[in-house]
């Protein structure tokens, strides 16, 4: 199992442009069970880069929420095996249960 945590919006909307998080993504593939959670809500991504960055940034920021949303849906259809999960400020809680689930799903119980 893989579990790879993004705290904040720009720092995910940053990563989805670089080809070293590909190579993640790749090297995630080789887990049974793959997740990628997003501490952040999806109004969050949604407004990205207004309300996260200063106005000076976010308006020579090259990509919007939108552009971050697709690669989301980009990298779920290429990598069945990743799920992404908007867990706003529950993402501890989140992470505990998938561990849980995940443990069960493979005792069989």
């Amino acid at each position: 199992m893989c579990v790879e945590r993004k705290g904040l919006v720009q720092e995910f909307a940053q990563n989805v442009v670089q080809a070293r998080f590909d190579k993640e993504l790749e090297r995630m593939r080789e887990f049974k069970y793959a997740f990628i959670i997003l501490e952040f809500d999806m109004e969050d991504l949604l407004a990205y880069p207004y309300g996260c960055l200063p106005k000076y940034l976010a308006a020579k920021c090259k990509y919007t929420g939108r552009f971050v949303l697709k690669k989301v849906v980009q990298i779920m259809l290429a990598h069945h095996n990743i799920h992404i999960v908007f867990a706003g400020n529950s993402g501890k809680e989140v992470v505990s249960q998938i561990f849980k689930d995940v443990v069960e799903a493979e005792l069989g119980t």
